[in-house]
């Protein structure tokens, strides 16, 4: 049978934006206060005016430098080692139907959350809602998805059965 990921660690944000992005929206963001500070300053102190142009201009010029390093001659292999991660021996997959899937709002220190509890085969697998970026969610309430019945391939880290990829079959994900 033929999968499709559903979710995988890879979608975290940690993963998905890149560190030169940053670099960048520094850079610009840093341009655009030089810009405005320059044409709308109301700063009658010569010093103060000279600190604060000097600095939006020092973080332009570290953050494009960052930027070009990062962009053209760092080499992130951070996708390959999770992918190598997903492949080691620290993981394992179970394949099967989901059973006795519960949904719970639970009170944790932040305040509460919905927990999300269910087994595959004989293991159990819980998370927090907030715990796994987008997990239930997508962008939208989503966590309506998993059921009852429903047939998925879980790799999980075998040590604490934290999921870090799901995946469903072809055919059943709508985007």
């Amino acid at each position: 049978m033929t999968y499709e990921t559903y979710w995988s660690i890879l979608d975290a944000p940690t993963n998905s934006i890149k560190p030169y992005t940053i670099c960048l929206i520094a850079a610009l963001l840093s341009l655009t206060l030089l810009i405005l500070f320059l044409k709308f300053n109301k700063v009658t102190d010569k010093i103060e005016k000279n600190i604060v142009t000097i600095s939006l201009i020092t973080i332009f010029f570290i953050s494009i430098i960052s930027f070009i390093y990062l962009k053209f001659f760092y080499i992130d292999n951070s996708e390959n080692r999770i992918n190598a991660f997903l492949e080691s021996q620290y993981v394992d997959k179970i394949e099967g139907i989901i059973s006795e899937y519960k949904r719970e709002v639970v009170f944790v220190r932040n305040g509460k959350q919905t927990s999300e509890s269910f087994m595959v085969g004989k293991l159990k697998f819980q998370y927090l809602d907030n715990s796994i970026f987008q997990f239930g969610h997508f962008g939208g309430n989503r966590s309506d998805f998993f059921r009852n019945g429903l047939k998925v391939r879980i790799t999980y880290r075998k040590s604490n059965f934290e999921i870090l990829k799901i995946e469903i079959p072809k055919g059943n994900l709508k985007k």
